[in-house]
């Protein structure tokens, strides 16, 4: 049974990164195979036009810059991250995130704690 155009899912991705369109098509399959609605590009404004019910962005190269609820999939090294003020300040902007990394999330929760984000 297929969801509801209201539980579409928007994903986004840098076409200049290959991990953020690996990891892009994988969630894209696996959404699918759950029954939900997809929709993916490398530009947010052609995501938002279809008003999904949240993003999931697998690349930190830029800020989040919209109003719609947004994941960041973090797959970066917490030391790369810590090496650059652009990046921090783009993960800063998300509203939430995913890893699989203990390191990462407790990176992204001590660079949070101070602006009381969960």
């Amino acid at each position: 049974m297929r969801n509801s155009k209201s539980e579409m899912i928007g994903i986004l991705f840098c076409n200049n990164d290959p991990v953020s369109i690996q990891i892009a098509n994988t969630l894209i399959y696996g959404f699918k195979r759950l029954g939900f609605d997809v929709t993916s590009s490398t530009k947010v404004k052609d995501i938002i036009n279809l008003k999904p019910k949240f993003i999931i962005s697998t690349s930190i190269n830029k800020p989040k810059c919209f109003a719609a609820f947004c994941y960041l999939f973090a797959t970066f090294k917490p030391e790369d991250l810590l090496s650059n003020n652009r990046l921090i300040r783009n993960v800063l902007t998300y509203d939430a995130y995913i890893s699989c990394s203990n390191d990462v999330s407790k990176v992204i929760k001590d660079l949070s704690f101070g602006l009381q984000k969960p």
